[in-house]
């Protein structure tokens, strides 16, 4: 700061350069170079914000000062475009051949591995074959499931149709599931999009980690299937006879949807006259609150059977 005369206080007063928000925006933008055109800033009087009145006298003048001002800010900003121009162009080149490469060795891992998988069911399928067999005939449905399950890629109509016959099988007395054995069987076909019923899912949402993975179940929000047959059954695998006969046609309803004997998904429902969030009362329905896709259920059937 310095100390003048303003012509427009009529007074002595101080004079500095005024930096605003023009100059912390125009920094952000040239990566700091802005910061070069400051020395150039005219300094302005502190109450009134006029010039001193040497540069008031000479305004019809032309302003080097400002015309240098203008040009050095003009350079910086074309300099600070073209540096990260350069920067970004730089990253691009950079970043694609890399992620080309990685996806080229994950494709190249891929295919040994299916061939190393194929050439070994080629070579010993007689003999695989027969382990699966004996497997079914000893009721050990998990573990033809298990043995199998690595080789469904290959076109090999015995092998998919023991793995089906095997899955079926098993959720008949599944320890997970339940059974299945007196389920009611549809067979309907058709495509559809099972979502679990929104206020539920935002009851769930709200509870604790623990208490929300009871409640969802690994659940997916919703999940697109075709089917071609449903199995639907109450779930009262622990309750007493009086119990289930108490609670018919009131209890959670449980659902597996097929399609080529493989299943697609299972979903549970629950029948809701009120709304769990708000406490309104609502239609008694049954309304979805978990929902599984085939991985998933395939796993649990697994690892629980």
């Amino acid at each position: 700061m310095k100390n003048a005369f303003c012509s427009s206080c009529n007074r002595q007063t101080g004079f500095k350069r005024a930096l605003g928000w023009g100059t912390f925006f125009a920094c952000i933008l040239t990566g700091g170079l802005w910061l070069l055109t400051i020395p150039f800033y005219p300094k302005r009087c502190v109450i009134c914000a006029n010039k001193t009145s040497k540069e008031n006298k000479e305004k019809k003048e032309i302003s080097f000062e400002r015309i240098g001002k203008v040009l050095i800010g003009f350079a910086i900003f074309i300099v600070a475009m073209t540096i990260i121009s350069g920067i970004n162009q730089l990253f691009s080149k950079s970043e694609k051949p890399q992620d080309n490469q990685i996806s080229a060795k994950l494709q190249s891992k891929r295919k040994a591995a299916v061939e190393k998988f194929r050439k070994e069911f080629t070579e010993n399928r007689a003999s695989f074959m027969a382990q699966l067999d004996a497997s079914y005939q000893k009721k050990d449905y998990k573990g033809v499931i298990s043995k199998a399950r690595p080789y469904l890629f290959i076109e090999d109509n015995e092998l998919k149709s023991m793995y089906k016959k095997s899955v079926k099988q098993a959720f008949l007395k599944s320890s997970f599931f339940g059974d299945w054995s007196n389920a009611r069987r549809i067979s309907k076909s058709g495509n559809i999009h099972l979502k679990i019923w929104g206020p539920y899912l935002e009851y769930a949402n709200e509870q604790t980690d623990i208490a929300k993975q009871t409640l969802l179940r690994d659940s997916l929000p919703e999940l697109n299937i075709m089917y071609d047959e449903i199995w639907e059954k109450e779930v009262d695998y622990l309750l007493t006879s009086e119990e289930k006969r108490r609670y018919r046609g009131k209890l959670d309803r449980a659902k597996l949807y097929w399609k080529n004997g493989e299943v697609q998904a299972f979903t549970i429902e629950g029948l809701y006259d009120r709304n769990p969030v708000t406490g309104a009362r609502i239609s008694s329905e049954f309304r979805i609150k978990s929902i599984n896709n085939k991985d998933t259920v395939i796993n649990n059937l697994i690892q629980f059977e």
